[in-house]
């Protein structure tokens, strides 16, 4: 079956069948190998997007297949693929090398075959990833839905004007870079349809390659995204406020409606019993936005497992309103015991109010409460690790079996933002291709 655009998604390191790798410690703390084999959210998002529009998207876990036959012919693989439009990702910097010996081969394979690179290390390194081989095109910005629509339609016509497609950067004789002028103020154009997730993760070119994450089967759980953007500018994070004010031109938080994530969550309900991850922290679009989230929760009955996300500690009345969901998880990552450090990162809360915030959800009835740590950030020494340790070992431990902490060291291959990581690209592929 052809399809207008086939989204790929590349391990982080092409060749790590082939050879021993010290991975080192660039995983720890995400859900995921160090082959980075979850594909990102967006991709569903954008084939329900171009669903409704009428065109036929497919998804290729290129990096899990990878991952869980170590004797696949790849080439072969991509050889019975048949599509108008490759779309590859590089939202993580990690993929740098993955996914550009991806974009290789399939431009060996199929060299009529439009390629085009997404995500937020895409659109950071736009200008160095449009000269490498295999790269057609490149969309720039944090939502490709519309974009890519309108590049499907032109690759339709017999002379394209790819002029015409926003955030677009292209070759045409020389580099052209059309901007970005397409950011969106609202999520809720963009439906995470769980029916229609079913239906593609069992039509074209078989369940194996659609699905997002080794083990999805006898353990899945599915994300939502309320929000794109930030309020907050914390100094180690890739998807800080500057950034998207930068790179991606997004001067305020777009949102997906209280309204809407309700009716998603019924009717991923009325399908399945599967664990929500609420993506981003809720509270950024403040007390009445985030009430009215849980508030519609408790008023429509929804009885689904939920993991929260808490970029900052938040009021008692958060928490009340959590004590009414029958199952609920939390995620805060506080960085440091120091405060003063904490502060620098941009997370101006006391130690105290963390604790606080512990007490509080104990008290709501939460499931589990995972604290990040971390080193390797500025102002940090060996007397500041030994106090995190002594921290966790004699206050945090006290809260009980409940609470749970990591501690990993600051991984600069993974957002492509922040001060620590800007890069040359080259610099990157060639890190990414020896570790």
């Amino acid at each position: 079956m052809k399809a207008d655009l086939l989204l790929l998604h590349a391990p982080s390191s092409w060749d790590f069948r082939d050879r021993q790798c010290l991975w080192g410690p660039i995983s720890d703390v995400v859900p995921s190998t160090p082959i980075f084999k979850m594909y990102p959210m967006g991709f569903v998002s954008i084939a329900e997007y171009l669903h409704r529009h009428g065109y036929k998207t497919g998804i290729a876990n290129i990096a899990l297949r990878m991952l869980e036959d170590p004797k696949l012919d790849v080439e072969k693989l991509i050889s019975s693929f048949d599509a108008t439009l490759f779309g590859i990702d590089l939202h993580w910097l990690v993929h740098a090398n993955g996914s550009l010996e991806l974009a290789k081969i399939c431009k060996k394979i199929h060299p009529n075959t439009k390629i085009v690179f997404g995500g937020l290390s895409s659109t950071y390194y736009a200008n160095e990833l449009i000269n490498e081989e295999g790269v057609d095109f490149i969309i720039k910005g944090d939502s490709s839905e519309l974009p890519i629509l309108k590049l499907l339609q032109e690759l339709e016509t017999t002379n394209p004007n790819y002029s015409a497609v926003p955030n677009l950067i292209y070759r045409d004789k020389t580099v052209v870079d059309n901007g970005i002028t397409y950011v969106p103020e609202s999520l809720d154009d963009f439906n995470q349809d769980s029916k229609f997730i079913a239906k593609m993760l069992t039509s074209v070119w078989g369940i194996k390659l659609r699905l997002p994450y080794k083990g999805f089967l006898k353990n899945p759980n599915l994300a939502i995204s309320p929000l794109k953007g930030c309020i907050n500018n914390c100094l180690t994070c890739g998807g800080s406020n500057y950034f998207y004010r930068k790179y991606c031109k997004r001067d305020k938080i777009a949102f997906r409606s209280p309204e809407r994530i309700i009716a998603d969550l019924q009717t991923i309900e009325s399908y399945v019993k599967i664990p929500i991850y609420l993506l981003c922290d809720i509270q950024q679009g403040g007390p009445k936005y985030w009430n009215k989230i849980l508030d519609g929760i408790k008023t429509e009955k929804i009885d689904l497992p939920f993991v929260f996300e808490l970029y900052n500690p938040a009021p008692r009345e958060y928490f009340e309103k959590l004590s009414h969901i029958s199952e609920f998880s939390l995620h805060l990552s506080p960085e440091t015991w120091s405060e003063e450090i904490r502060a620098y990162q941009g997370k101006a809360y006391s130690n105290a109010t963390l604790e606080k915030n512990l007490t509080h959800a104990l008290n709501a009835g939460v499931k589990k409460f995972d604290l990040y740590f971390m080193i390797g950030l500025a102002g940090q020494n060996q007397e500041e690790l030994d106090r995190i340790l002594s921290y966790l070992d004699n206050k945090i431990t006290a809260f009980g079996e409940k609470i749970h902490f990591f501690i990993a060291p600051l991984a600069p291959f993974l957002d492509p933002g922040p001060s620590h990581s800007i890069i040359p690209i080259n610099m990157a592929l060639n890190y990414c291709s020896k570790t």
